[in-house]
């Protein structure tokens, strides 16, 4: 009986110790100059450095999240429909962090959509 135990016990794999997830996540809000929520509106993510792009919409209340980014810069674009385009480039993504970016579209702002992403 002990000998089947010693077996068991050795046949084991040993336990690895996981460290944190070195993706990070940019989640925010979309919203109209006087806080009304813009739901659909996308949210995209390209990277300066590598052929990289992740996208979503926002929803219903007008927040969004994008999961598993991988840390580097990259350039952040909100388009709303009838809003316009807000673009930030140069956004720094560390690893493993939750960088929060909000979007404030104003009304009566020249009504130009963000330019389509070039195919990969």
């Amino acid at each position: 009986m002990h000998l089947f135990l010693i077996l068991a016990l050795l046949a084991t794999p040993p336990v690895r110790q996981v460290g944190p997830n070195p993706a990070a996540a940019v989640e925010g809000s979309a919203t109209t100059d006087g806080g009304a929520p813009l739901p659909g509106t996308r949210i995209a993510i390209d990277s300066l450095t590598k052929p990289q792009h992740f996208e979503t919409r926002s929803d219903i209340v007008g927040h969004y999240v994008i999961e598993n980014v991988p840390p580097g810069v990259y350039t952040v674009l909100a388009d709303a429909k009838g809003f316009g385009c807000v673009i930030i480039p140069k956004v720094v993504i560390e690893e493993g962090k939750r960088l929060k970016q909000d979007f404030e579209f104003l009304h009566g702002r020249k009504k130009l959509g963000c330019p389509s992403v070039p195919a990969r």
